[in-house]
């Protein structure tokens, strides 16, 4: 279950990335394929669709909750590549960790000093656990 802590980071992310000039919103569903649909945690591009997207966006992120699993959450991102989505940002709020995740590579852990980058995107250690 998201808690205060998932919440305020589905925030700050959202407040960060529409200061960038990109649509961002938090908990909207994608649809993915005909019959399946996923709701990432916040999605960015350049303009959302409207009731919810069809085509893929540029950035969807998972952010965790306590119980959640860093497999699963990778599992996911791997579902929106197929769909089309360039980059996951995967978004460990407890332990103050996160993953950049593009299409046809691997997931690959940030450090404290760093940012999670998305094509222009871009998100501080800084901003988010601030």
């Amino acid at each position: 279950m998201p808690t205060k802590l998932h919440a305020l980071i589905q925030f700050l992310l959202v407040t960060l990335l529409r200061k960038q000039g990109v649509e961002a919103l938090a908990e909207v569903s994608v649809k993915v394929s005909d019959t399946r649909f996923l709701i990432p945690d916040v999605i960015a591009d350049v303009r959302i669709e409207d009731p919810y997207p069809v085509k893929p966006v540029a950035l969807c992120v998972d952010v965790l909750s306590p119980k959640d699993l860093l497999s699963s959450a990778f599992a996911k991102c791997e579902d929106y590549h197929n769909w089309g989505v360039p980059c996951c940002w995967v978004i460990d709020p407890v332990r103050q960790t996160a993953w950049e995740y593009h299409a046809q590579g691997d997931p690959a852990r940030i450090e404290r000093d760093g940012a999670l980058h998305a094509g222009e995107l871009i998100a501080t250690f800084g901003e988010i656990f601030s």
